[in-house]
């Protein structure tokens, strides 16, 4: 039998959006990050489809262009 042994340093359950943004910004780290979420992303939506001009920083520091996923400036 071939078993593998899997190592994390961080387990993040029900992820959603905070827990998924957490998984990428500790994965940068070189953190080696398992997210368990029971619904398939993309799923879950921000404050009522509106993203706040002050996280887009945030979310360049993660590497997320949310223009080139759809988002429109308003």
């Amino acid at each position: 039998m071939n078993s593998t042994i899997l190592f994390f340093d961080v387990i993040i359950v029900g992820g959603g959006l905070a827990g998924l943004s957490s998984a990428i910004h500790l994965s940068k780290g070189n953190l080696n990050v398992l997210v368990i979420e029971k619904n398939s992303y993309p799923k879950h939506k921000v404050c009522g489809e509106y993203i706040s001009n002050e996280v887009l920083p945030y979310l360049n520091f993660l590497d997320i262009d949310v223009f080139k996923l759809g988002a429109q400036k308003n």
